[in-house]
């Protein structure tokens, strides 16, 4: 999930008609690392099976995993003739990050004649759907900035959660999308929507501060 995002919002990049591509683990039965099966049964899941190396994993598990996510998707870019630099550019920008890596969700980004906010997302392990949202908050104003985690959510909650973000009454508001079956676990868990925090709540700074 982590790489899918990163292509998405730093890139704009779709690599098939598909809006996901599950790699399946498997012991025997092939020769090659990798199998791209395509499309079975669904018209959403492109299926790859995947003969993992379980001693390169022992020893990098992190590394090990991006470079053979990338590998499979520069098979399938070749396959549907997509241009691959971006997985490329891709890599390196997750192997360099690991875990630390914030990815800047532009579709959320959101300007007033006073406010610029900018929420990036976290994504919490390779393979993981569980995300954490940051915003940054730049007073253009007053010239300050102030960052804070807001939300700890799994990654179609957290889309549900915020599909708007604005400053109103002197609150970060994350406005929910309507009638939303994604967060009723959401809300049994104890979350309350919509998220608000109150901008005095922030650590706002004089000059403009790199999310980190």
């Amino acid at each position: 999930m982590r790489y899918a995002r990163l292509l998405t919002e730093k890139f704009d990049y779709r690599l098939s008609p598909c809006s996901h591509i599950c790699l399946y683990a498997t012991e025997y039965g092939q020769d090659s690392e990798f199998v791209l099966r395509g499309i079975v049964d669904s018209t959403v899941m492109f299926f790859v099976d995947v003969l993992f190396d379980h001693k390169a994993i022992d020893v990098n598990y992190h590394d090990y995993t991006v470079n053979l996510i990338a590998r499979v998707l520069a098979e399938i870019a070749s396959n549907e003739g997509v241009d691959p630099e971006p997985i490329e550019e891709a890599t390196q920008i997750m192997l360099a990050e690991k875990d630390d890596l914030l990815i800047l969700w532009k579709s959320r980004i959101s300007v007033t004649k006073k406010y610029r906010i900018e929420p990036y997302i976290k994504i919490k392990g390779i393979g993981s759907y569980a995300s954490l949202l940051y915003v940054k908050i730049s007073d253009l104003i007053a010239k300050k900035s102030a960052v804070r985690l807001v939300a700890e959510l799994p990654i179609e909650e957290l889309e549900e959660a915020a599909q708007r973000i604005k400053v109103q009454n002197d609150e970060l508001k994350l406005t929910p999308k309507r009638n939303s079956g994604e967060l009723v676990m959401a809300r049994m868990r104890g979350y309350v929507f919509p998220i608000t925090v109150p901008l005095s709540e922030f650590d706002w700074k004089s000059e403009q501060i790199r999310v980190t």
